[in-house]
């Protein structure tokens, strides 16, 4: 949300995940110069220095993680001084990016690909999407393309196993 918002964003990745950020952003800066304003900076959670370091360079900061997670970073920020808006996001929250260039929409299999992975990733970690971003698109692109997902919410819905949390995203596939 930050980098879709125009601001640079520092990103420690997950220390379990496996380089499938660093995967995402190579993605998005083929198709976009602005992920040149996404950096990596991996530290271990147990690195109080690095911790400091980190929480030193911010301006605000949004974290996701389980509880535990949250509960340790965000100690780590208060013990390095941070002062500024910290927001905590829980486990099963994540932003899925679907690049929309000029009048060209998704096309089918790419929305057909994400509803797939809203039903059976919903409530299942901490990628679980709970929001789409259409980057490039305009309200009225973004109004159809959401219409558009819906109907293929409801078709994975009756295809795929819904994850636990599936009813908070059938719900909102009517708005």
């Amino acid at each position: 949300e930050p980098w879709l918002a125009g601001n640079r964003v520092l990103v420690r990745p997950s220390a379990h995940d496996g380089g499938g950020l660093a995967w995402l952003v190579a993605q998005l800066t083929q198709r976009t110069p602005a992920a040149a304003e996404l950096l990596l900076t991996p530290w271990l959670r147990e690195d109080r220095v690095a911790g400091r370091r980190f929480f030193a360079a911010a301006q605000a900061v949004a974290l996701w993680g389980g509880d535990f997670t949250l509960a340790q970073l965000r100690q780590l920020a208060l013990d390095a001084g941070f002062s500024g808006p910290l927001r905590l996001h829980g486990h099963r929250f994540a932003v899925a990016v679907i690049a929309c260039r000029g009048d060209s929409a998704a096309d089918n299999a790419t929305l057909c690909g994400l509803a797939r992975d809203i039903v059976i990733g919903d409530g299942r970690g901490c990628m679980g999407v709970g929001q789409v971003a259409w980057l490039g698109a305009d309200l009225q692109a973004a109004t159809e393309l959401h219409a558009r997902l819906a109907k293929h919410l409801a078709a994975a819905a009756s295809r795929w196993p819904a994850g636990p949390a599936w009813h908070r995203a059938a719900s909102a596939a009517g708005m």
